[in-house]
């Protein structure tokens, strides 16, 4: 992690996205405190599966689910 005044930091200011880009980190002073972080941005996310595909993976049943549900009952009444 570098620090660097906000005046380097303005004439400089290419190189900090430079060292951005390569994963670093700096921090930019005002008067001897910190003032600002400029960090790299993280990787994005891999994106979720499309819906589609999960919905034809599923198998349904020949007879609807309540039909099921009474024959189920019935099987085991008996």
């Amino acid at each position: 992690m570098q620090t660097m005044s906000i005046k380097e930091a303005r004439v400089n200011f290419c190189r900090l996205l430079d060292l951005a880009e390569k994963g670093e980190t700096v921090v930019i002073t005002r008067y001897g405190r910190a003032s600002a972080r400029l960090c790299p941005v993280p990787a994005p996310r891999k994106a979720l599966p499309a819906l589609g595909a999960f919905r034809a993976s599923v198998v349904r049943p020949a007879t609807g689910l309540a039909r099921t549900v009474i024959l189920a009952r019935r099987e085991e009444r008996f």
